[in-house]
C-alpha cells in the first residue's frame, strides 16, 4: 500500500502501542521507536526516521520529555507536528509539558497535547475514545483530525494548551485517591462524596493557575478523571491502592511523581484544599491511610 508518509511514536509503553494500533490501517506509515530497544522489532535511528516524519508523538513520562525531544529537535523538519501525551511535570523545574515542549523544540514547531479519556487498554480492545487536541493553531489541530479519521479516537478541538496540561496533572493526582479508597473497599456513597470533592478541588485549582473552566468541566478535565479514577488498569489509580496495601508501586505513576513539584506551585495558606492535603498527609507524610481518609470523610461529609 502507498503511504502517504511517516508517522513517529517516541515512547513503546502501553499509551504508544495504543496509539499505534488505533492508527493501524492508516495511510502512513506507523513507526514505534523506544530507548529500550527490546521494545520494538526494527529499531531505526533517529536521525534517519524523525527527518522523514510527518507526525511526532511523545508518548514518554513528562519528566524525561526535555531527555527525548533532544535529539528529535536536531532533526526535525519545520512542518512536522509534534504530539504529546504525557500528563505531568518536569522534576525539579516543575514545568508543565506544553512549556517543556516550547523550550525543547525549534521555536515555531507545530505543538499539541492529546489529553482525554483514552485508556490505553481499551484503546488496544478496540474500543471508542475521545481525545482533546490542544493546539493553538486550526491547521495543525485539523492535520491531526484527518489523521484519526475512522479510528475509534474521536479528536475535538481546543486552544487552552496551558489547562489541558494542568488538567492532566491534576488528573493523574486526585486519581489517587480512588486507587486508595478501593484500598480501604469504600463503595459507592462514599466514592460519590469522593468525585464530588475532588472535581470541586481540580476545577477551582486550574482556574487559579490560569486554566479555562470549560477545561475542568470537559473531556481533558472531568472526562478523563471519571476514566481514569474508575479503571483498575490506571497506574495511578493502582499507585494509591499499592500504596495502602504493600507501600510499593509508586515509580510507575506520573501523579505520585508529580504531587511534590505540585503543591510547590499552588499557595495552599490562601485556600484550603482537603482532599489534596489528605492526599499529601497520607503519601508525602506517611500518616496512616486507614485514619486520614475516614476523618476526611467525617469532616467534610
Amino acid at each position: 500500500m502507498h503511504t502517504r508518509g511517516t508517522v513517529a511514536i517516541i515512547g513503546a509503553g502501553d499509551i504508544g502501542q495504543a496509539i499505534a494500533f488505533v492508527l493501524r490501517h492508516s495511510p502512513y506509515e506507523i513507526i514505534l521507536w523506544d530507548v529500550d530497544r527490546k521494545k520494538v522489532r526494527y529499531p531505526e535511528p533517529l536521525e534517519t526516521l524523525i527527518p522523514r516524519s510527518q507526525f511526532v508523538f511523545s508518548c514518554v513520562p513528562a519528566r524525561f520529555i526535555r531527555t527525548a525531544m533532544s535529539p528529535i529537535a536536531e532533526h526535525i523538519h519545520e512542518s512536522t507536528t509534534v504530539i504529546s501525551l504525557s500528563k505531568g511535570l518536569e522534576g525539579e523545574s516543575n514545568k508543565t509539558v506544553e512549556r517543556v515542549l516550547r523550550e525543547s523544540l525549534p521555536l515555531g514547531q507545530p505543538i499539541a497535547l492529546m489529553s482525554g479519556p483514552m485508556l490505553a487498554t481499551e484503546l488496544k480492545a478496540k474500543q471508542p475514545g475521545l481525545a482533546v487536541i490542544a493546539t493553538r493553531h486550526e491547521s495543525t489541530y485539523q492535520a491531526i483530525r484527518h489523521l484519526f479519521a475512522g479510528t475509534a479516537l474521536t479528536v475535538t478541538h481546543s486552544t487552552d494548551l496551558h489547562g489541558v496540561a494542568l488538567a492532566g496533572v491534576l488528573k493523574n493526582i486526585y486519581t489517587l485517591s480512588f486507587g486508595i479508597a478501593d484500598a480501604l473497599k469504600w463503595e459507592s456513597n462514599a466514592k460519590g462524596w469522593l468525585t464530588m470533592q475532588a472535581m470541586h478541588e481540580m476545577y477551582d485549582l486550574l482556574i487559579t493557575l490560569g486554566g479555562r473552566g470549560e477545561t475542568a468541566l470537559g473531556a481533558a478535565g472531568l472526562g478523563d478523571f471519571i476514566a481514569t479514577s474508575a479503571s483498575p488498569t490506571s497506574k495511578n489509580h493502582q499507585c494509591g491502592y499499592r500504596f495502602v496495601t504493600t507501600k510499593k508501586g509508586t515509580e510507575n505513576s506520573e501523579g505520585f511523581m508529580a504531587l511534590p513539584g505540585f503543591i510547590r506551585l499552588i499557595d495552599k495558606k490562601t485556600k484550603p484544599y482537603p482532599l489534596l492535603d489528605t492526599l499529601v498527609a497520607v503519601l508525602l507524610d506517611h500518616q496512616d491511610p486507614h485514619v486520614a481518609f475516614p476523618r476526611l470523610l467525617r469532616v467534610h461529609l
